[in-house]
């Protein structure tokens, strides 16, 4: 199963699709920042969780719920360029969730082909789900055949 997911406070999709591994390599910020600016970044991220209503922490929950299913993976795709799409990433600790190989920038070429890349990477026998909210990426999910849930229909049910 592969599922495609947007918003991560950057216009994104996700997908979740089959599994493999870097080989345990840690995909964390912090990891690569002194103990000071861990400590700041760890502050930020609990104020993002405040002033969001929980986002990080509801969707990191949903993203670990994919990747804990045997066969079943996180694919990222956003408009954002590729270089601040992986900082993001970084900055709100999902880098474990999204292998640095599963995430794809559609600035230039388009939410759909990105999409056709990935069937052409895992094949036709998966089941994608592309979750959004944007009308580009229901109707790019639609062109290629995958299903589509739209995120602020899921917050609602969840709320």
């Amino acid at each position: 199963m592969i599922s495609l997911v947007d918003k991560l406070l950057l216009p994104s999709c996700f997908l979740m699709g089959e599994k493999y591994s870097l080989g345990g390599q840690s995909r964390e910020m912090g990891g690569l920042l002194s103990p000071m600016k861990r400590d700041l970044l760890l502050r930020l991220r609990s104020e993002i969780e405040t002033v969001t209503d929980a986002w990080r922490s509801t969707a990191l929950k949903s993203l670990l719920l994919v990747q804990s299913r045997g066969r079943c993976m996180n694919i990222l795709v956003t408009t954002t360029q590729l270089v601040p799409a992986l900082a993001k990433v970084l900055l709100y600790g999902l880098g474990d969730v999204f292998p640095i190989e599963n995430i794809y920038s559609a600035t230039k070429i388009g939410k759909e082909s990105c999409f056709e890349r990935i069937i052409a990477r895992f094949g036709k026998k998966v089941t994608y789900v592309v979750i959004g909210d944007g009308r580009d990426e229901e109707f790019a999910a639609k062109r290629v055949q995958y299903q589509h849930l739209d995120i602020q229909y899921y917050i609602i049910l969840s709320t």
